[in-house]
């Protein structure tokens, strides 16, 4: 029987996207998936037969020239129940002001698209080129003052009104992200081909269309996590660059563009004063001046097959759930999300993760069983956590992992499966007995820490219970750091700690491992984990910090702008406005434990809502480019009322909250019904950072 398929129609923006749909496990079992591209001759039409069994078309956006989109034969021979998504034509001239065609970019041996990247020439150097000799072109070109030939300030403003107008009517948006980001981030590589960065940020888009999302059958936040390990690690347009002049990167003040940046084109990287020497010498008709690959030139590596295969999560691994594991932590259950008591519109162009909270069936959420298993043989690889078993990744440690160039462990990864960097691991040691991993990629960052770490510690507790010699594994933890902290609170004792080094890979006779804990979708475990951190804190002499009305303050150098009008709404109201930043676990506990109603922006400080008493009434304020359910579900698992507030994106891409949307939803949750009945505050501490 033929399978229903999935129709991609448009440039080569529709190809990165299906080879990213090629690597969603089981979809190759439900689904066909057919390219019709663009290319030099046009676009090839969609035989009938293809067009027959489309249960969605995704296409680039008509009316732009060269979009793609089927024509009005071939749509009327689509099934009537098959669904549309479009996506915009991209792209992005700001960055590349002087482009032009080039008479001289042809086909060569070696090049079959051209020396020049996708014809893209420096009309200054081409004129000079044309009128100059050769050896007066580079001292002319260094000597012309840029804004005598681009304005850059108008030219950007026209392709901010092009990038909208093209997304008019589309299912996926990608302008207003584009403007905000893109000093920040490096989304293009050329004036039509976009980064990884980019691309994910579309696919989140895709993911979040219910037809789509429904047919793949795979949770939102499995796709996610797909969909950045594809966009980190498969290289997509890397090597078809474009360099960027100097004076556009000062003009724009690009953070990620340096002097010494190399582009890299047809395997050779070059900066943009070595690509411009080049191109003003360049002359395929007299002596050809074709750059040829350069040891010292900083080339793109050469694709290297993954070492490490991606094997399952534990959940599908033999005896991986119900009471066939080792251990059973915490059962499959169904998480309903209450309704926010307050709340504010939501802009999905600029938040790729709003429909969570916009959209009916997202109110609630399944949880897996969360369990412990028993790995004989299994190892511990570097700082980073990764579990290997029977020579496979072990799934549930390879998520919100460090991936790249600049980590420490995996340089690329894939659905498929991982390359670790050269050198790794840098060493191997056999222990014998019980071993227990309790950490997880990301553990040093403080709400990674919580989320993912936390529950692996409590886990590691309960089952020395059963096993007293189990040995604890974590990475060297700095001393009076929050995660030092939480081992001596619990009363871990250091003598029973491995400690694993940088690129350093243990291989267990027994390794005890957990399964994944969701950042979006948290597991009651998470609280449970973090209750018992409280009743640890309780038992050593804790003491609750008596304010009622809790703020808990943005990290300095945030990208929120001061707004004196929130802090003047919030100390009317008798709120006590703390930062977390470089305080202990224990005073933050002891805040959270003694606030009744608490306000906070959207980061990693809310974590510590785990903390907080079952009751207590939370109202987030968030940016509005990143409006996400983590802290719904926290609040969801810890019996808090929760509200949101989306804040304000300013033209400097700072944004800004508060104004009278904002007060009133304060003074709504002041002015419902109280949050249970609360002991009387106790006296208030000192909030030194002790």
């Amino acid at each position: 029987m033929s399978l229903p398929v999935i129709i991609g129609a448009g440039s080569c923006i529709i190809e990165a996207i299906l080879q990213q749909f090629a690597t969603i496990p089981g979809l190759a079992d439900k689904a066909d998936l057919h390219l019709s591209q663009i290319t030099g001759g046009g676009r090839e039409p969609v035989p009938p037969e293809i067009l027959a069994r489309a249960t969605i078309l995704i296409e680039e956006a008509a009316p732009w020239q060269g979009s793609g989109s089927l024509g009005a034969e071939e749509r009327g021979l689509l099934p009537e129940g098959c669904t549309t998504v479009t996506v915009p034509t991209l792209h992005f001239n700001s960055l590349w002001p002087l482009m032009t065609e080039d008479p001289r970019n042809r086909p060569e041996p070696g090049a079959p698209y051209g020396r020049l990247p996708f014809g893209m020439g420096d009309r200054l150097a081409l004129r000079l080129f044309q009128t100059m000799p050769v050896g007066a072109r580079k001292a002319a070109y260094d000597a012309t003052e840029f804004r005598s030939v681009a304005n850059l300030a108008r030219s950007h403003e026209l392709e901010v009104h092009n990038c909208f107008a093209r997304e008019q009517g589309c299912d996926v948006r990608t302008a207003a992200f584009v403007m905000s980001h893109f000093r920040e981030k490096r989304l293009y590589f050329t004036h039509s081909h976009p980064t990884g960065e980019l691309m994910y940020f579309i696919l989140c888009q895709l993911f979040a269309v219910p037809v789509l999302r429904d047919f793949i059958k795979v949770p939102y936040d499995q796709l996610v996590v797909l969909a950045r390990h594809w966009a980190d690690t498969a290289n997509v347009f890397v090597g078809e660059e474009a360099p960027i002049h100097p004076a556009v990167a000062r003009h724009f003040d690009l953070k990620w563009w340096r002097p010494d940046m190399r582009f890299h084109w047809l395997g050779r990287g070059m900066t943009f004063d070595e690509w411009i020497s080049f191109y003003l010498t360049y002359d395929p008709d007299g002596a050809a001046m074709a750059p040829s690959p350069d040891p010292n030139s900083n080339p793109v590596p050469a694709a290297t097959p993954f070492i490490l295969p991606v094997g399952p999560f534990m959940q599908a691994m033999p005896g991986g759930s119900g009471t066939s594991a080792d251990l059973v932590l915490s059962l499959a259950q169904r998480i309903e999300r209450a309704a926010p008591f307050t709340s504010s519109a939501i802009d999905p162009a600029l938040s790729p993760y709003g429909h969570h909270f916009t959209t009916p069936g997202e109110a609630a959420y399944e949880v897996s069983a969360a369990v412990v298993k028993c790995l004989p043989g299994g190892s511990v690889l570097g700082e980073e956590g990764l579990i290997i078993a029977d020579g496979r990744i072990v799934a549930d440690s390879f998520r919100n992992f460090p991936l790249g160039p600049t980590a420490p462990l995996v340089a690329r990864a894939s659905a498929a499966g991982a390359e670790l960097h050269p050198g790794m691991p840098r060493a191997t040691r056999h222990l014998a007995g019980p071993y227990f991993c309790g950490f997880s990629g990301l553990w040093s960052d403080y709400g990674h820490w919580l989320f993912g770490s936390l529950p692996r510690l409590v886990a590691f507790l309960a089952r020395r219970e059963q096993i007293p010699g189990l040995r604890l594994i974590l990475p060297r933890l700095a001393p009076g750091s929050i995660q030092a902290e939480t081992v001596a609170l619990l009363g871990i004792d250091p003598a029973c700690i491995e400690v694993i080094g940088d690129g350093e890979q243990l291989v267990c006779e027994d390794l005890y491992v957990t399964s994944a804990f969701d950042l979006w979708r948290v597991s009651p475990f998470a609280h449970l984990a973090a209750s018992r951190l409280v009743e640890a804190w309780a038992a050593g002499g804790g003491v609750v910090a008596g304010f009622d009305r809790l703020h808990i303050a943005p990290s300095p150098g945030g990208s929120r702008q001061d707004d004196p009008m929130l802090a003047a709404t919030l100390a009317l109201r008798g709120f006590q406005s703390v930062s977390f930043e470089g305080m202990s676990l224990a005073r933050q506990i002891a805040l959270l434990r003694g606030a009744r109603y608490i306000v906070a922006e959207a980061g990693g400080a809310m974590a510590n809502l785990f903390f907080a008493r079952p009751g207590c009434r939370v109202i987030e304020i968030f940016d509005p480019r990143n409006v996400q359910p983590m802290y719904w579900s926290v609040a969801a698992v810890s019996g808090h009322d929760y509200g949101y507030q989306v804040g304000t994106l300013l033209p400097s891409g700072k944004t800004t909250v508060g104004g009278d949307l904002l007060r009133w939803a304060i003074d709504q949750m002041l002015l419902l019904p109280a949050p249970g009945e609360w002991p009387a505050p106790p006296r208030a501490l000192a909030l030194g950072h002790g």
